[in-house]
């Protein structure tokens, strides 16, 4: 009897890291959306610069360089949480899987 209880209260510990890993993704994945919150924010400021250097002309073409430049950040900033949110939720996935799997175990 006593190997069983030892068995349950592994499989219940595992169930309670495996459920802490769930909800440190689902963290991750809040930043995630953060970010891209920022990286939209940060395209419109972009976009606002270039505009504001066309109607300069001339004199704004530094600026319109500093703009493309900035917008080329933002896009390589909402890839790299594309790619984030995505295996975030890979994990999530598999992180269920493993719940469910220690779940029926101990049933």
């Amino acid at each position: 009897m006593e190997k069983i209880n030892k068995i349950v209260e592994g499989a219940n510990l595992s169930a309670k890291g495996i459920q802490e890993l769930k909800d440190s993704s689902k963290e991750i994945g809040d930043i995630v959306t953060t970010i891209t919150s920022f990286v939209d924010q940060t395209n419109l400021l972009s976009l606002n610069a270039a505009i504001e250097t066309a109607r300069t002309g001339e004199a704004g073409r530094g600026f319109a360089v500093v703009a493309e430049e900035v917008r080329k950040l933002a896009d390589g900033s909402a890839h790299a949480a594309y790619r984030i949110s995505q295996l975030v939720s890979k994990i999530i996935s598999e992180i269920d899987k493993s719940v469910n799997l220690v779940i029926s175990e101990r049933q």
